[in-house]
């Protein structure tokens, strides 16, 4: 099956971009850390990021000098398009920028080797903390501890070595206007069932590098079939829930393709409607959006649930089977990692082929419905045939 790796968009719409991620909350522009889609010097696909303060978004540069939105997750693509000279220039002078920035901070003798995980370096009375330069670059130092716990309502300061960190308490970090807890995404487990989200621009001295920062924050996780948060209810107005490479949570929902609908330009995370997902179409041309499905182990030895478990089949969420099966999140190479055990797309089969022995020089061919597959390894190459396919998480 052919991808390519994906992010969230987290803000994309048929009205001005701008406008379409524009924040609810006074005197903000957008929301921080959001990223758009835009149009970049010479014409290439970009994204832009929503700086600390909401004031404004960053420059625009095109997907392949950097990760826009949220850098698993989350919230645009790895998705490549060709940039000409010009945005390769663009995106170094922007580099450049940046590290002067960081070494204005380093100049004022603002210590940047503190951890922002488990504090060393700091005193009892303070906290390594992230503090924004400007909307896309930022230094770890060490600052008064604040007040505001976890969950708490939050504000940030403005831009600058002296005044751009917030008032989350030591071990917090404030995202949209809530202390978020500062998680390790090295550390499998370091959100408990929640996801580490990792965040363009924020723990990343250098935005433009395509280097995805270690440290992000927690943010609660979700089930994209049923749309409902691990705590129960729903992400809230506005917001649907979406799988990404670090887990599912929750992001704006502006896109209203549904399954089988074709995408136009990059394929965001949250390019389609809640509730599905962007795959590459049978051809490798470009992407289309299916629908989520709860799914089954199926093979040939148990045929039964092949579209799925009610009341989240294939069938229910408009993709008839036969052809559509449901398959297991983890087919698709973006999502191999999330732990999205029970989360499945429906997927239609036809004029699809893989390499079925793991041969590069031997031909492609048909894949099979997962009902012909055997719990065995039939084809001698050390996986179950219906492994290979997304018959089994």
């Amino acid at each position: 099956m052919q991808t390519t790796g994906l992010l969230f968009a987290v803000c994309a719409g048929a009205l001005s971009l701008a406008q379409a991620c524009k924040s609810d909350e006074p005197g903000r522009a957008c929301t921080p850390g959001v990223s758009i889609a835009c149009v970049a010097p010479g014409g290439c696909q970009g994204g832009q990021i929503c700086n600390d303060m909401g004031t404004g978004f960053g420059a625009c540069l095109c997907e392949d000098n950097v990760d826009s939105g949220l850098r698993d997750a989350m919230t645009d693509a790895n998705a490549t398009t060709d940039a000409d000279d010009t945005d390769a220039t663009a995106a170094i002078d922007g580099s450049m920028a940046e590290d002067a920035a960081a070494d204005a901070a380093q100049d004022a003798g603002e210590s940047t080797g503190c951890s922002l995980t488990t504090h060393a370096g700091c005193e009892a009375n303070e906290r390594c903390a992230w503090v924004a330069l400007s909307g896309t670059t930022g230094v770890a130092r060490c600052v008064p501890n604040g007040v505001v716990p976890v969950a708490g309502a939050c504000s940030r300061g403005p831009d600058g070595v002296d005044t751009g960190y917030d008032n989350c308490a030591r071990g917090g970090i404030c995202i949209n206007g809530h202390c978020s807890a500062v998680c390790d995404s090295s550390v499998s487990d370091s959100c408990g069932l929640d996801v580490c989200v990792r965040y363009a621009g924020l723990f990343d001295p250098d935005a433009t590098d395509n280097e995805t920062p270690i440290t992000g924050a927690c943010v609660l996780a979700c089930d994209p079939v049923s749309q409902e948060l691990r705590t129960g209810g729903p992400c809230g107005a506005g917001l649907g829930c979406f799988a990404g490479p670090g887990g599912a949570t929750c992001a704006p929902s502006t896109r209203t393709l549904t399954h089988g609908q074709a995408i136009t330009g990059s394929p965001f995370l949250n390019a389609c409607a809640a509730g599905h997902m962007p795959i590459a179409n049978a051809a490798g041309t470009g992407y289309l959006c299916v629908a989520h499905c709860r799914p089954v182990i199926t093979s040939f030895e148990s045929p039964a649930g092949v579209a799925g478990q009610a009341p989240y089949s294939c069938p229910s969420r408009g993709a008839a089977s036969p052809p559509h099966e449901c398959v297991f999140a983890r087919f698709e190479p973006t999502l191999s990692a999330a732990g999205l055990d029970n989360v499945g797309f429906c997927l239609d089969r036809t004029d699809r082929t893989y390499d079925d022995d793991q041969n590069p020089e031997t031909p492609e061919v048909s894949e099979p419905s997962c009902t012909a597959l055997s719990v065995d390894d039939d084809n001698l190459n050390g996986t179950p045939d219906n492994a290979e396919l997304g018959c089994t998480p």
